[in-house]
């Protein structure tokens, strides 16, 4: 994998953990401000503001992005951190995303990942390796999963992306 793609993939995968962490903080300023926009009125409607049509990326649990992947996808039990959104592409193909602090080392998460892309029969379009770092790229019909392991003084943070055209 050239350089230029594990990058923009570095930095896709830093934009959905800023999306996930700016979610949480812009939701605790919402209900410390709630109850003081609750006693004054709001006089503009939908057409007064922009974002009103915005859909944010909806929070998921565990259970619902282990509905969303294929079947056999190896979830981690015990994991910590779980973190997990789905977001509207477009038309009929959802992202969901999720992240999670791994019990397994890089090498071990490797390991399963690769295995299950390659049982799976997805096809390895990109995939790079730098220290401490494993990233893969399959896709299959119209399904893509990009699989992002991070290992960084003794954490190891596993980041996956799928997505399914199933219109």
């Amino acid at each position: 994998m050239n350089k230029k793609t594990l990058i923009a993939f570095i930095v896709i995968v830093l934009i959905v953990l800023a999306v996930v962490y700016w979610d949480d903080i812009t939701s605790s300023l919402r209900l410390n401000t709630a109850s003081e926009q609750a006693s004054q009125p709001d006089a503009s409607g939908p057409e007064d503001n922009p974002q009103a049509s915005v859909n944010p990326p909806a929070d998921q649990t565990e259970s619902d992005i282990k509905a969303a992947f294929p079947a056999g996808f190896p979830f981690e039990e015990g994991a910590r951190d779980f973190r997990g959104f789905a977001v509207e592409l477009n038309a009929g193909e959802t992202q969901h995303v999720f992240s999670y602090t791994s019990g397994l080392s890089l090498a071990e998460n490797t390991a399963v990942f690769e295995s299950y892309l390659k049982n799976n029969e997805y096809e390895i379009v990109d995939e790079g390796t730098e220290e401490g770092l494993r990233f893969l790229f399959g896709r299959k019909d119209d399904s893509e999963l990009q699989i992002s392991v991070q290992e960084s003084e003794g954490t190891v943070i596993v980041s996956v992306q799928y997505s399914s055209d199933r219109s």
